[in-house]
């Protein structure tokens, strides 16, 4: 008990630091700067052991701060690449012998991996990426691409 009170008040010392650090580099999401600063606590809490808590334990949250908050920022795009298809094609809309005038400013390449992408008959994304002779980062990246390219298409229609 005493060792985690003697945590806790060091915690306290020191935990805005890093707070404001998140908050800045994740520009002001409160919610992410929470997440990033407790991820980092956490982690200090099973190294207690391993370090000394000496001066350069600011270098050290700082140095765990922005780790975490690069691991935040990947899987947050990562959840973001993977996120909403409904808002670029309608599934029920997609015919393959016909493009739907949202769809019109893509090749057929594009076309091509975003139907097959979207459509539950062809299998796993895996396969897709196989197919196409890249890594299914790659794959998700290319479907990004593809979105972005739908988004900006309609925007200037709209614009």
């Amino acid at each position: 008990i005493y060792i985690i009170s003697y945590f806790l008040v060091f915690v306290q010392g020191f935990l805005e630091m890093p707070y404001r650090y998140c908050l800045v580099r994740l520009d002001h999401n409160e919610y992410a700067a929470d997440d990033c600063t407790q991820e980092v606590f956490l982690i200090l809490l099973k190294k207690q052991y391993k370090l000394r808590l000496s001066d350069n334990i600011r270098a050290w949250l700082y140095e765990t701060a922005n780790r975490v908050i690069k691991a935040y920022q990947r899987k947050s795009n990562k959840e973001e690449l993977l996120s909403n298809p409904e808002e670029i094609i309608d599934e029920n809309a997609v015919n393959e012998n016909e493009r739907s005038s949202e769809l019109a400013c893509l090749t057929e390449e594009e076309y091509t991996i975003i139907s097959e992408y979207y459509s539950s008959e062809y299998g796993s994304k895996a396969e897709l990426a196989q197919k196409y002779g890249i890594s299914l980062t790659q794959l998700y990246k290319k479907v990004h691409l593809i979105k972005e390219k739908v988004r900006d298409n309609q925007n200037s229609k709209n614009g």
